[in-house]
């Protein structure tokens, strides 16, 4: 028997659904998303650097990184809870690596990848815990770190420099 997928209603006060489309194939895309030395260099915000970036991408599988800027330094943990390569990752804050709790829960991500023509869209939900006095999800911070990961996909792309067919486990 084959199961769907649930995609959550989206709350505007609280979570964001971005499309785009990127000149690469899924197979680059997604290693963009899943690769530790891509991933570090799309993912930030600045004056944010991101270093000692980990993934272990398979269910129950985790990712860590430490976010640095002047002043301050946040390490971060998630898990990753559905992982079909080059298709669909679904990773969460609210738990760490073997499915264990965390403490501070903020989002969950569901992120597709679909050809389309020579290049594919992917889609990003990001799914944010409301609270009284949290800081709603930007739009253009998001939209600021996709054009980053758009940028670099778009550069591994016309290079086979760091990417392989592999299996979802990076």
């Amino acid at each position: 028997m084959m199961l769907t997928a649930i995609m959550p209603a989206i709350d505007p006060d609280l979570d964001l659904r971005i499309e785009r489309i990127v000149a690469v194939p899924p197979s680059v895309a997604w290693a963009t998303w899943t690769t530790p030395e891509h991933f570090q260099r799309w993912f930030r915000l600045p004056p944010y650097a991101i270093e000692d970036c980990e993934a272990d991408v398979r269910p129950g599988g985790g990712l860590t990184y430490t976010m640095r800027a002047p002043g301050d330094v946040q390490h971060k943990s998630l898990c990753f809870l559905e992982v079909e390569l080059n298709r669909r990752l679904i990773w969460t804050d609210a738990l760490v690596a073997g499915y264990r709790p965390a403490e501070l829960p903020f989002f969950t991500a569901i992120v597709t990848f679909e050809p389309q023509g020579a290049g594919t869209k992917y889609t990003l939900t990001a799914i944010h815990r409301g609270e009284t006095g949290q800081v709603p999800p930007r739009r253009e911070a998001w939209e600021f770190v996709l054009g980053q990961y758009e940028s670099i996909a778009v550069t591994l792309g016309t290079s086979a420099v760091g990417l392989s067919s592999q299996t979802a486990v990076v």
